[in-house]
């Protein structure tokens, strides 16, 4: 999906529609990050995770809202039911991207360019934002042609035409490649999605280990075996659970502090009760 709760937000309110719009976590703007932003945002600079103070400073005029979960997660719900119409193996990799498996779905709809237009079609009559559309070999070729012509994009790529398409990406755009792995990459002379396709496994083996394998079959799809699995409603035990809250000025007493954290931590706790789980390893976050 495109910039999808600014784009909820603007759906939901015609005055904010080609306007800058910042969603953030809370009321308090100086005090949050950006959840979304809108295209027009940015354009300006604007991205999710930057703080709002800072997102400002890039572009003032900017619209804010707060996030309104709820709207999110319902609209995201229906945009994967929907989705169960034309394949009928989905996966809900977050709240707003989705992979299916399209193989043979084609002779449905005439053609797999016909299915994607139809799809984004749909999505944008009922709930009236945008998706971008990939469609090639695996899911990692096709959520990076997903992003080549955002917003509102629809690329398809054949075995034949990857090479072409992404020869000149930059390793640092390539979907699973962090800051941490570009550096690597980038003082052994990787910098493209050409640069990893023209070394061999064993050189990726040799330096990486068992990500080097992966590292290797991300420039080589006809070798990703990766399957994709049915969407699911009960996603089974969650990888963790925590609690986080910005609070509305700075404090400094140790014990109010260590107040806060006992709060959040027995907010976790209860959480973790419930689904009878116990944790195997803990973190905090202090800022």
């Amino acid at each position: 999906m495109d910039a999808f709760f600014a784009a909820i937000e603007q759906a939901a309110n015609p005055a904010l529609r080609g306007k800058a719009v910042i969603v953030g976590g809370r009321a308090n703007k100086e005090r949050t990050v950006v959840c979304a932003a809108s295209y027009e945002a940015k354009r300006r600079g604007v991205d999710s995770g930057m703080s709002c103070a800072e997102a400002f400073r890039l572009c003032p005029r900017a619209e804010f809202v707060v996030a309104d979960s709820a709207k999110y997660i319902y609209i995201s719900q229906e945009i994967a039911l929907m989705l169960e119409k034309y394949s009928p193996r989905v996966e809900r990799a977050s709240i707003d991207e989705f992979y299916l498996d399209v193989t043979g779905c084609d002779r449905m709809f005439g053609s797999y360019k016909q299915l994607a237009m139809e799809l984004k079609n749909d999505i944008k009559k009922r709930f009236n934002v945008t998706g971008s559309v990939g469609i090639s070999v695996n899911r990692l070729i096709s959520k990076m042609a997903s992003k080549i012509n955002k917003p509102d994009g629809l690329l398809i790529l054949e075995k034949k035409d990857i090479y072409a398409a992404l020869k000149d990406m930059s390793v640092e755009k390539i979907t699973g490649i962090g800051p941490s792995l570009t550096r690597r990459l980038q003082e052994l002379r990787i910098f493209t999605y050409a640069d990893l396709a023209g070394r061999p496994k064993e050189f990726f083996i040799s330096r990486f280990g068992k990500i080097g394998r992966w590292i290797y079959a991300a420039a080589h799809p006809e070798e990703d075996g990766q399957e994709i699995t049915p969407y699911c409603r009960d996603h089974g035990p969650p990888k963790s659970m925590g609690h986080s809250y910005t609070l509305p000025g700075n404090i400094y007493r140790k014990e109010e502090i260590k107040a806060w954290i006992r709060l959040l931590c027995e907010m976790t706790a209860v959480r973790l009760r419930r689904a009878n789980l116990e944790a195997a390893i803990m973190y905090l976050y202090l800022r």
